[in-house]
């Protein structure tokens, strides 16, 4: 296939952008409600201690897994966005290389959950839990071809259906009372039935024929190192976090700690959102149209900014209530705490994923993932110092960790504005941060000043002010809002790949 067309018009590439994001806030949206609605009802059927031995389990195999899967969807999404005819070679490729060292790697895990704990449940919980994230990871593969193809439709016909299928499977093991195993076996099943989904779906693509090549294994692994280190340090600043407050502080802090951070996970959703849309196409650009690359990083930059601020304001100010509403003032108030602290890390990851979208497109992924690991080494060094302190004098080691990880996340956007291609960043993007700065203190004032009529009335009277206000800044212009309309009247039909 002959190389992407330079793009004929800067309005056409941003409403190809613009619509996958639609249809990737429609499938983040539905799966991290799910998501937080399905960690709300097992923390209240399990309780913090039993929930804390599921979220240690859910963290031990996701870093394992990130040795299974090598880059791989990275590498197939930047490749697939530069060269579709290889789509079969390189996902059937995908998928028994994915095999292959799920099954080296699942040994060495168990006799480290053997060495690690003495509870029985807690090792059959790893296990369960890595056949699972197996079938998870299958699915996974053909979301990401989809992706490749710039198709977020697809993608988010794929994710949703298998997130649907899963939080169902939840729902029935916990109606059923069924314990921390049963709940794990039962996802297995719906994931199975997931990852059959998710192939069909790739199917209408015309990713038909999947083949296996011994060439394409060794470019993948080759290609897919440098993703594949930065995916390690991802996963362990990701989870070494509940898995040294398991052992240096309390089943109970673990739980506290898993719940703030499945909240926070649905608050920074968006984020995830825009950097999936845009890295295909930034991956493209960059090779084909760096002009183009440099304003459509900084365009990034506007939403980036614009959702963060309330974001993470919200999450200070209103974290009491929203883990009473969610998880229940009385098993997990103190998780309450570790939100507030943590907030702050909410704009940070914001402005950190979509720098680092624009880092890795530009092929500068071995420079990120070196200064993810020293930031996760400075996290760890941290956890060592603060968990068994906060422990000891609050009773909750999870404070200890969160303040790590504000600090080290803080250290990567320090880094990102090095490492960011020259010129990206500008006085435009200064000044929106300026904007955003200011309606972020409109939005402060008027939760504070309304608060004692309740919390309901203080959260809607500061987000319409932090709205309101810029406005008045110009944070949105009227471009924004035709792009806005454009793209939502826009037919979900195939994508020009000439664009």
């Amino acid at each position: 296939m002959p190389p992407p067309r330079r793009s004929a018009d800067v309005g056409g590439t941003a409403q190809l952008v613009a619509r996958n994001v639609l249809f990737l806030v429609v499938s983040q949206l539905v799966t991290a409600a799910l998501s937080l609605v399905v960690a709300a009802v097992l923390a209240r059927h399990l309780g913090a201690a039993d929930y804390g031995i599921l979220y240690v389990a859910t963290a031990w195999v996701g870093m394992a897994f990130i040795l299974i899967e090598l880059g791989q969807n990275d590498y197939l999404v930047r490749t697939l966005a530069r060269d579709r005819q290889r789509a079969g070679e390189l996902l059937g490729t995908a998928l028994v290389v994915r095999l292959a060292a799920w099954a080296v790697v699942l040994v060495p895990l168990w006799w480290v959950a053997r060495f690690l704990y003495a509870a029985a449940d807690t090792r059959r919980a790893i296990a369960l839990m890595a056949v699972l994230q197996l079938l998870l990871s299958i699915g996974n593969s053909f979301a990401a071809a989809a992706r490749g193809f710039e198709r977020a439709d697809h993608q988010t016909l794929a994710q949703v259906s298998t997130q649907l299928l899963v939080s169902l499977a939840v729902f029935v093991a916990v109606w059923r009372g069924g314990g921390i195993l049963r709940i794990i076996g039962s996802e297995i099943v719906a994931a199975v039935v997931a990852a059959a989904v998710s192939a069909a779906v790739v199917r209408t693509l015309g990713v038909t024929g999947l083949t296996v090549s011994g060439a394409a294994a060794r470019q993948m692994i080759h290609g897919g190192a440098p993703f594949a280190l930065w995916s390690v340090v991802l996963a362990i600043h990701a989870n070494v976090d509940p898995i040294m407050l398991s052992k240096l502080g309390s089943a109970e802090a673990v739980g506290w700690y898993g719940v703030a951070m499945k909240f926070l996970g649905f608050l920074i959703f968006p984020s995830t959102v825009l950097a999936a849309a845009l890295f295909p196409t930034l991956s493209r650009l960059f090779v084909y149209d760096p002009p183009m690359y440099v304003q459509f990083v900084r365009a990034a930059m506007k939403p980036t900014l614009v959702i963060a601020a309330p974001a993470a304001l919200g999450t200070y100010l209103f974290a009491h209530e929203a883990v009473a509403l969610v998880y229940g003032a009385d098993a997990f108030a103190p998780a309450a705490s570790n939100l507030r602290i943590m907030s702050p890390f909410v704009f940070i990851v914001f402005v950190d994923v979509t720098l680092g979208t624009a880092i890795i497109a530009a092929n500068r992924q071995t420079w990120w993932a070196g200064v993810k690991a020293a930031c996760v080494l400075l996290g760890i060094g941290l956890n060592l110092l603060l968990i068994p302190w906060t422990q000891a004098r609050f009773g909750n080691g999870g404070l200890g960790a969160s303040v790590a990880t504000v600090a080290s996340e803080a250290g990567m956007v320090a880094a990102a504005l090095v490492l960011i291609p020259r010129g990206v960043l500008n006085r435009s993007v200064l000044r929106d941060v300026g904007r955003v700065a200011g309606a972020g203190a409109a939005m402060t004032a008027v939760a504070l000043l309304l608060r004692w009529l309740g919390p309901e009335i203080a959260m809607a009277a500061s987000t319409v002010a932090y709205t309101l206000i810029l406005f008045a800044l110009g944070g949105v212009s009227r471009g924004d809002l035709i792009l806005l309309r454009d793209t939502v009247l826009l037919r979900a039909g195939r994508p020009d790949e000439a664009r």
